[in-house]
């Protein structure tokens, strides 16, 4: 997480003002890349795990990423509640083959995790404690690291 809030966007869109609640979302970083789009929400993307939000990429099942147009839109209409939404300011990306080649030479670990543990918005938003759970879960060498 960072030390920013949603609040901390809302200066940069004023359409933001409009969406009680939303304030108190914090905000994550995603990664390092990130892009210039021009509506001015290039700052943040979201992970969720709703169904009914269009223009979303489905990671998994019970994982969707994107749509923060329509999920803004739900949340000032009463039917969505900012809770719901994991909000990110920029976002990993690699080459074609560049991550399966880093996952080989072992910069990453790849884990089975539950939908909870990747929405929850941590309440001590302390990202070693979720990143020391999630080890731990997968036992053997991992639990040590």
């Amino acid at each position: 997480p960072t030390s920013y809030t949603m609040k901390d966007m809302i200066s940069q869109d004023p359409r933001l003002t409009k969406l009680p609640g939303l304030e108190d979302n914090r905000l994550f970083m995603g990664g390092d890349v990130r892009t210039n789009r021009m509506d001015g929400m290039d700052v943040v993307n979201l992970m969720h795990a709703r169904i009914d939000i269009p223009g979303i990429e489905v990671i998994k099942s019970s994982l969707k990423l994107g749509g923060l147009t329509a999920a803004l839109t739900k949340i000032a209409e009463g039917n969505a509640s900012p809770e719901e939404f994991k909000f990110f300011t920029r976002y990993c990306g690699w080459a074609p083959y560049q991550l399966a080649q880093e996952i080989a030479g072992g910069a990453w670990y790849l884990a089975a995790c539950d939908i909870e543990t990747i929405i929850e918005n941590h309440v001590d938003y302390q990202p070693h404690r979720l990143w020391t759970d999630i080890l731990g879960r997968m036992g053997g060498k991992y639990a040590l690291i």
